[in-house]
């Protein structure tokens, strides 16, 4: 999504990015989101995938660590479940087979 405003980690004004801290495709809609300038966004996903986080902004990489701590927790907690409905399958299969 685009709109106008300022961009919050570089300060300049334009045209700028909503940018979901948690990822939408995990945690669905939520308000945890920043406005970031078409190039600082761009930046902030390059930063996601390459090994070099040579940029000395800590609020930039607070957000980074944020996002992929909460990823983390919503795999962990998707394998939970996961295990959960086999183990229940599992008991389920067992009591109607004895």
């Amino acid at each position: 999504m685009q709109g106008e405003g300022i961009c919050d980690k570089c300060k300049n004004f334009g045209i700028v990015d909503i940018h979901h801290i948690l990822p939408k495709a995990i945690f669905g809609k939520n308000d945890e989101v920043v406005k970031l300038c078409p190039n600082c966004h761009r930046a902030y996903h390059k930063a996601l995938v390459t090994e070099n986080l040579k940029n000395d902004d800590p609020e930039f990489h607070f957000y980074f660590f944020y996002r992929w701590k909460y990823g983390l927790l919503a795999l962990l907690i998707f394998l939970c479940s996961l295990c959960g409905y086999f183990l229940k399958t599992l008991f389920v299969a067992q009591t109607l087979n004895p």
